[in-house]
């Protein structure tokens, strides 16, 4: 279905034909903030990303910044017709809801702990072997990895943006649930 098809049942179901009255461009910014806001909501949309640690390195940047374009993580959400992307950044992360180092829950922790601690996790309120914390669009892990280790981030994701002749193919399993509960 596309976008303008969208538009169309929009435009039956409200009793508004004129474009002069609500524009395209307005509906078409409506639902994509509408898939926006049900997804981040809902929590309907999940992925992971693995990368390996780097010994001695505590902090990984997770989306591209001026000064970094990130391109260890391999992606794995649903929607990607191959099921992953190597070597991109989580631009389209939200929300982290767990975080493994080497295959074992980390527990979250404040930035602020890190400097209380100074190092020494035997000093902290930490239940787990190790811990993670978020400082800029950096993932951390606390404390330190000495070793090669594969780190899994597990979030929820935007959905992605809908342009005008963009189709959203709902009857395939690999669609954004997002617009199957919109338009439904």
């Amino acid at each position: 279905m596309t976008l303008s098809e969208i538009t169309t049942e929009v435009r039956n179901i409200t009793g508004v034909d004129s474009t002069t009255v609500v524009s395209d461009a307005i509906i078409y910014d409506l639902v994509n903030e509408a898939q926006y806001q049900l997804c981040d909501e809902a929590n309907l949309l999940q992925g992971y990303a693995t990368r390996n640690s780097v010994a001695d390195t505590r902090e990984y940047p997770m989306k591209d910044s001026s000064s970094d374009e990130v391109t260890d993580w391999a992606i794995y959400q649903t929607n990607l017709s191959s099921g992953t992307t190597a070597s991109t950044s989580l631009e389209t992360m939200t929300r982290i809801f767990r975080v493994d180092f080497d295959g074992d829950m980390c527990q979250r922790i404040g930035i602020n702990e890190i400097s209380d601690i100074s190092g020494d996790a035997s000093l902290s309120n930490i239940t787990t072997s190790y811990a993670y914390y978020i400082h800029d669009d950096k993932l951390g892990i606390f404390p330190t990895p000495n070793e090669v280790k594969e780190i899994k981030i597990y979030y929820y994701r935007l959905p992605h943006l809908m342009f005008s002749d963009a189709t959203c193919d709902i009857t395939n399993s690999n669609a954004d649930v997002a617009w199957i509960a919109l338009l439904w």
